[in-house]
């Protein structure tokens, strides 16, 4: 039986130890069989154009640490886990025009495709394991409601820790769509707390307005940076004040930190037109495996195929980092 098969049957068994591996990280340290080395594979999100047939030995990559050997490459047309990560709390027009657009994705995948459904309501809750079932991610879908509150900037490192682990240990392509129309104000964190004296021109809660939103938002990047999957983030409601457009560069600023993307609908007839282009783009891209040095610095990052720059991912962290 191919290996793809086999991983598909025994995935639920899979899915429950790599949770458990998820929620008890000391214990990849603790084995005795896990010897360091110098080096470590790292995977990275390219793109190629689409006429092109990319292979391993044809893909220069450089980094500031020197070029890296491309190990494999792990094609478009290869299988694919994708896991859709929903974060609906505040706008329910917006998050059924989302759903509805998803719900006709999934009944029209390509046969290399199969998908997950994660929500970020309250912790990480896996509602769907990835599969091919355009009927059954439509009624899981659809059953999906608001949550209280967003979970983006919590849940988002968790995710894509475990997506980055799937990814190395099931050799597999992997990629994380998600779909929010969270709102910075409505964290339980409060990063939207008013002014304590709006009068008061020295008042240093003005001096410092967002900065607790701009801590949360250089950790989370900081960990994206060791992460493996490619993120893509399509917000269907982002706000349009000064704090959540400091929220939405944050967003953008996780994608590109994974070598994704970002799209913001800023009204309701954008938002299928956005969820297409960010389907499109996780549609097309190469995955390459490189062997490259540890390091806890991020490595800067160029691709090229004949001497022509490619795009792909900038930077990223070659270290255990949550991606073991």
């Amino acid at each position: 039986m191919p290996f793809w098969n086999q991983t598909l049957r025994r995935w639920p068994a899979l899915l429950s130890a790599l949770l458990a591996l998820l929620l008890l990280p000391c214990a990849v340290h603790a084995s005795g069989n896990d010897v360091e080395t110098p080096y470590r594979e790292m995977r990275l999100a390219v793109w190629t154009p689409r006429h092109v047939t990319l292979r391993a030995s044809q893909l220069h990559v450089l980094s500031t640490a020197g070029r890296l050997p491309v190990v494999r490459l792990q094609s478009p047309s290869a299988p694919t886990f994708i896991f859709v990560a929903l974060d609906f709390s505040s706008d329910p027009n917006a998050s059924r025009i989302a759903r509805g657009a998803l719900q006709r994705w999934t009944v029209h995948l390509p046969r290399n495709q199969y998908v997950g459904l994660v929500s970020l309501d309250g912790g990480l809750r896996f509602i769907q394991e990835p599969t091919r079932d355009g009927p059954r991610l439509e009624r899981e879908i659809n059953a999906i409601s608001l949550a209280n509150r967003p979970g983006l900037l919590t849940q988002l490192p968790k995710l894509e820790t475990f997506v980055s682990r799937l990814e190395r240990r099931g050799n597999i392509r992997a990629a994380i769509l998600c779909v929010t129309d969270s709102n910075v104000y409505s964290y339980r964190a409060g990063y939207g707390a008013p002014t304590i004296n709006g009068s008061d021109q020295n008042d240093l809660s003005r001096v410092f307005a967002g900065r607790d939103l701009q801590i949360k938002t250089d950790q989370v990047n900081q960990q994206l940076l060791r992460a493996q999957a490619p993120l893509f983030i399509v917000h269907v409601a982002p706000g349009n004040d000064a704090l959540n457009l400091q929220y939405r560069a944050g967003l953008t600023q996780f994608a590109q930190a994974t070598g994704g993307d970002s799209w913001f609908a800023d009204n309701w007839d954008q938002i299928v037109p956005q969820l297409e282009l960010a389907i499109t783009r996780m549609d097309t891209f190469s995955l390459a495996v490189v062997r490259a040095p540890r390091s806890s610095r991020p490595l800067r990052l160029s691709y090229s195929l004949a001497g022509a720059p490619l795009p792909g991912r900038l930077r990223a962290v070659n270290d255990a980092g949550g991606t073991k």
